[in-house]
C-alpha cells in the first residue's frame, strides 16, 4: 500500500470518530432546531464562544467533554523524596484529553497511532502540568494504553531528539528524583549561555525567583568546589539532593572546560569604531606612537 492508499484508507476508517465532538453535536443543534442550515461560518465562533462561557462560569471547572477524563496526579507544588508514599503526597485533579482534534486530524491525514505516542504523551505531560499536577510515566502508559517503559524510551528517545531543549515535566524532573534532568539543571545551563532570568523564566513556565533560586544554588557549589569540599560534604552543608548536586558539579566542569579551551583572545573588547584605547599612553605597548 504506498502512500496516498493508506491516507485514504486512513481518512475512511478514522474520519467518523473523528467527527464526534460536542462542537459538532451542537452545530447540529443549530441546524436542525435553528435554522442555521449554511451559516457554518458564524455558527463555528458562537459555539465556540458558549463553551468558552461556560467553562469561565462554572465555578469547580467541572465541565466534562467528550473524549475526556479525570485524573489524579501528583501535586506539582509539594516537596517529595523516595520513601514518601503516594497516600501521604498531596495530589491535583486534572482534566486530560484521551484524543485532541489535532491528533485526530493527523491520524485521518495517515499517520500511525504508534508514530503520535510520544506527542501524545508528552502533550499529557504538559497538560497536566498546566493545571499543577504531574503526572508519572506510569500514569501516561496507563492512559495510552503501552508499557511506562515504551513511554520513557520514546520521551527520551524519539521526542527528545526533535526537542532537544525541552524539560517535559515528569516526576524526575519536576522533584529532582531520578535519573531525569531538573529543572534546576535547566535553568543553570541557560543561565552559564548567557540568558537572562527573565527569558529562562518564559522558557521554562518557572517563577523568576525560583529560577534565581536555582542559579543562587548552583554558584554555592562552585563555590564549594573552588574550596575543595568534596561532593558528599556538599550534598550536606547545601541540603539539595545528590543529584542535583551532581548535575551542579557536572555542569562547572564543562563550562571550566570550555573557558579554557576557548579563552578570549586578547583584543575581544571591541566597540563598532575599533578597539578600545587604553586611558594612560605609558600603558601602551608603543608610547612614542602617541607622541607624532
Amino acid at each position: 500500500m504506498n502512500e496516498a492508499q493508506r491516507r485514504r484508507t486512513h481518512e475512511i476508517i478514522y474520519r467518523a470518530q473523528a467527527q464526534k465532538t460536542l462542537e459538532n453535536v451542537l452545530y447540529q443543534e443549530l441546524v436542525t432546531n435553528f435554522g442555521f442550515e449554511g451559516m457554518k461560518g458564524i455558527a463555528e465562533p458562537m459555539i465556540k464562544r458558549i463553551l468558552d462561557l461556560i467553562e469561565e462560569y462554572d465555578a469547580n471547572h467541572s465541565l466534562m467533554r467528550p473524549g475526556e477524563l479525570l485524573w489524579l496526579a501528583m501535586d506539582k507544588d509539594q516537596k517529595f523524596g523516595y520513601g514518601k508514599p503516594t497516600s501521604l503526597c498531596k495530589l491535583k485533579v486534572v482534566k486530560l484529553k484521551l484524543w485532541t482534534q489535532e491528533e485526530q486530524r493527523r491520524i485521518v491525514n495517515g499517520e500511525t497511532e504508534r508514530g503520535m505516542l510520544a506527542d501524545r504523551a508528552a502533550r499529557l505531560l504538559k497538560e497536566a502540568y498546566a493545571q499543577g499536577g504531574v503526572l508519572s510515566l506510569v500514569d501516561v502508559g496507563l492512559i495510552t494504553g503501552v508499557s511506562y517503559r515504551r513511554v520513557a524510551d520514546l520521551l527520551r528517545g524519539s521526542y527528545r531528539e526533535k526537542h532537544p531543549d525541552e524539560v517535559l515535566p515528569m516526576m524526575g524532573a519536576i522533584f529532582d528524583i531520578g535519573k531525569a534532568t531538573t529543572h534546576k539543571a535547566t535553568a543553570v545551563r541557560l543561565h552559564l549561555q548567557g540568558l537572562l532570568i527573565t527569558e529562562i523564566s518564559k522558557r521554562m513556565d518557572h517563577h523568576p525567583q525560583r529560577v534565581q533560586r536555582y542559579i543562587d544554588d548552583f554558584q554555592r557549589v562552585a563555590e564549594l568546589l573552588d574550596n575543595h569540599v568534596q561532593p558528599e560534604r556538599i550534598t550536606f552543608i547545601t541540603g539539595l539532593q545528590t543529584a542535583v548536586v551532581k548535575q551542579y558539579i557536572e555542569l562547572y566542569q564543562r563550562s571550566k572546560q570550555e573557558a579554557e579551551q576557548y579563552p578570549y583572545p586578547d583584543g575581544w573588547l571591541e566597540l563598532e569604531c575599533g578597539p578600545l584605547k587604553p586611558k594612560n599612553p605609558r600603558n601602551s605597548p608603543n608610547p612614542g606612537a602617541n607622541n607624532p
